[in-house]
């Protein structure tokens, strides 16, 4: 290599190899970012759950089938009783079975919450109010309660289930009857020992451990015979009901509704009442319950 070569590579400018990126370039990537985004968003709320009715509605289809499931499985009934629960500000299910009461046996321990069936010639079913050791009192005395026989409560080592934060429920009445309440914001869905959705008589007792567990005052209802179970279910977001009763002047609120089933449920009907079942009639997602395979339908 010659003198004039070697200057000549010396002096030739060299390239820059860092370069930014140009405005169209930054442009294309944000416009990806954003597609990204937009396709990720609503399996993420799917995943995580929203306060919508939507997430409320695929919370409910699996408590329902869950149960359904145990009532096939353990061949008698089963349901799920859905009620405001005020510690959490939830709406929750709580899956319930029959009472299985038996004749009082005095060899055995009875737990508070524990039903028997007295032995005495007047029999009638009755819950312990309190523990009970073996030999210890029998129905009727004054550690048992008398109670409906339709009583429901807990089933054995199952927990709550919790609708969406923000979304609550209320039960549709299986007949419509003047003058009564055609919503109601707690009630029973059950299935038959074959898995069939089930319209019977049922009853909670203020001492049984639903009961305990719902801090009821009383037996709820108070009339013999029970509440008939249901097959319909409303959803609604608790922030739209509170905006409706604000923005028509009507004097009802969610937690005037809570209380409209009070404990036991009753309410007197009046114009108030006229009002919210307006509202829910309009603004809410009605759902009905297969009979037979117990799937969620969306009422139209």
């Amino acid at each position: 290599m010659d003198l004039y070569t070697a200057q000549a590579i010396v002096s030739r400018p060299r390239r820059n190899s860092l370069r930014g990126f140009t405005l169209n370039e930054m442009l294309v990537v944000v416009a990806i970012i954003v597609l990204m985004i937009g396709m990720a968003l609503p399996a993420f709320n799917a995943i995580t759950g929203n306060r919508s009715v939507d997430a409320g509605s695929n919370v409910l289809t699996a408590a329902i089938g869950q149960t359904r499931a145990d009532a096939i499985g353990a061949r008698h009934r089963a349901g799920l009783y859905i009620f405001y629960d005020a510690s959490s500000d939830r709406y929750a299910m709580a899956p319930i079975t029959d009472n299985a009461a038996e004749g009082f046996n005095p060899g055995l321990a009875y737990r508070a919450g524990t039903y028997a069936i007295s032995t005495t010639p007047a029999g009638g079913t009755y819950v312990a109010t309190v523990d009970i050791a073996a030999g210890g009192s029998s129905p009727p005395s004054a550690n048992w309660a008398l109670v409906d026989p339709t009583a429901i409560d807990l089933l054995p080592d199952r927990d709550l289930i919790f609708l969406p934060q923000g979304v609550y429920a209320a039960l549709v009445t299986p007949t419509a009857v003047a003058n009564t309440d055609r919503y109601l914001s707690r009630g029973v869905i059950l299935f038959d020992a074959k898995g069939r959705l089930t319209i019977n008589k049922v009853s909670v007792a203020q001492a049984g451990k639903l009961g305990t567990l719902m801090g009821l005052t009383a037996d709820e209802p108070v009339a013999a015979g029970g509440l008939n179970s249901q097959m319909g279910i409303v959803l609604f977001e608790k922030k739209a009901w509170e905006a409706g009763a604000t923005s028509s002047g009507n004097k009802y609120d969610f937690y005037d509704f809570i209380l409209d089933a009070g404990a036991p449920i009753s309410k007197t009907w009046g114009t108030d009442e006229i009002s919210e079942e307006s509202w829910l009639d309009s603004n809410t997602t009605m759902f009905l319950i297969n009979r037979y395979n117990g799937t969620l339908v969306k009422a139209e």
